[in-house]
């Protein structure tokens, strides 16, 4: 079944894959079309769930087609698709606010 996702740059996450057998029969996952921007690592067999690793700095989105099959019947081909977001800008703060411990004190404007 098609699934998407979103994550943050350079950060994995784990894909559940939804791919179920009326028989209860042992499916086998196949990759069709691997993902460009990252890697795929079985995370769980049982849960057949893969993390995908993406690739350092890369912003946009990605996917992944696979199919299940349990020796008998293949699956319809499924496409994962991540979108992949950048992350928030880092917040510096002036040193004239901090006290000794490092923490800065915020208070009302009155202007």
């Amino acid at each position: 079944m098609d699934n998407s996702f979103v994550t943050l740059q350079n950060k994995s996450i784990d894909i559940p894959l939804k791919i179920h057998d009326k028989e209860k029969d042992v499916i086998d996952i196949h990759i069709l079309q691997a993902p460009k921007f990252g890697d795929l690592a079985i995370k769980d067999v049982n849960t057949k769930t893969l993390t995908h690793t993406l690739q350092s700095n890369c912003i946009g989105y990605d996917n992944f087609i696979f199919i299940g099959n349990d020796d008998k019947v293949p699956s319809n081909n499924a496409t994962i698709s991540i979108t992949i977001a950048s992350l928030p800008p880092k917040l510096t703060t002036p040193n004239s606010g901090s006290n000794s411990n490092g923490s800065i004190t915020l208070s009302p404007n009155t202007k």
